[in-house]
């Protein structure tokens, strides 16, 4: 098993019971899936992203998610800066971008599930 770790959430590779195949989901530390990451991974699975690409998005969702709930942040709405709010130092670099890309997919994604919800 291949886990992803920061704190509160993970992600782990999930496998199929029947054909097998391989699927990234976020869990907590009481192994509760996490739902609407779980629904953003299986929307990259659907739109045909790489396993790879599914698999990195897991991992840094997992982090954020973790600060999220050790900082007392709302996930689905960190403000400005969010996880980088007290260290402006830190808002360059291909690091951070290749990051915020990740954060920037699951935020959008939520929006369109909680406008979907609403209606």
């Amino acid at each position: 098993m291949f886990v992803i770790t920061m704190g509160g959430y993970r992600a782990e590779r999930a496998l199929g019971p029947t054909d097998g195949s391989t699927a990234w989901v976020i869990v907590d530390d009481g192994y509760s899936l996490h739902e609407e990451s779980c629904a953003f991974l299986a929307g990259l699975r659907a739109r045909g992203r790489s396993s790879n690409t599914e698999r990195v998005y897991a991992g840094r969702v997992a982090v954020y998610l973790s600060w999220c709930e050790a900082s007392g942040v709302d996930w689905a709405r960190p403000g400005l800066l969010g996880p980088w709010g007290q260290n402006e130092d830190k808002l360059a670099g291909p690091s951070v971008e290749t990051e915020l890309v990740a954060l920037d997919v699951l935020h959008h994604d939520a929006r369109l599930i909680y406008a979907i919800g609403t209606q």
